[in-house]
């Protein structure tokens, strides 16, 4: 059972193979056909552009074997909106993000695209993957449980606050 990790930073899993920028989204997968169960994108697709990230998402669907997920956690405009705290905004501002979060969001960090959980699941389903959203830290699947690392970098709450999660099954 082959694990990928892509956009790792420091959420390297045991067990799996994780890559930061030796294996850039944007370009064809070095992988074969097939060959992975399970595929973990976090906090790393915002730093394409949209485009690049519909070919990223057609590159996991080729390397995952029948039956296979991929899990993909990206900053949500429209969660931020729905959901703003004022802690959020403090940390956006200390962090020096400016005093806009949703502009931070799609503005900082070099992120390259706005995404919401409904977009990432069009985006899926649109490669033709069966997707479904996620709470983050949870999955179905107990290889893809408690994977999310995003959390550490920027504490817990923040991260479950902006971070919306869809996961796509190759079927």
């Amino acid at each position: 059972m082959r694990k990928l990790n892509f956009g790792c930073g420091g959420n390297r899993l045991e067990g799996w193979e994780n890559f930061d920028l030796d294996v850039p989204i944007e370009r064809p997968l070095p992988f074969p056909d097939g060959c992975a169960s399970f595929i973990l994108a976090e906090h790393v697709v915002e730093h394409v552009t949209p485009q690049q990230a519909w070919l990223f998402m057609e590159e996991c669907k080729r390397v995952l074997c029948l039956g296979g997920a991929v899990r993909i956690c990206v900053p949500d405009i429209a969660r931020l909106t729905r959901l703003m705290t004022d802690e959020y905004r403090e940390a956006v501002r200390t962090g020096g993000h400016g005093d806009n979060p949703i502009k931070a969001a799609i503005f900082s960090h070099g992120h390259q695209g706005a995404w919401t959980q409904e977009l990432l699941i069009s985006f899926m389903a649109g490669v033709g993957l069966s997707a479904c959203a996620k709470n983050y830290g949870q999955s179905n699947h107990i290889e893809l449980h408690g994977v999310d690392g995003h959390g550490k970098v920027v504490g817990q709450s923040i991260a479950e606050l902006e971070t919306s999660v869809v996961e796509g099954t190759k079927c």
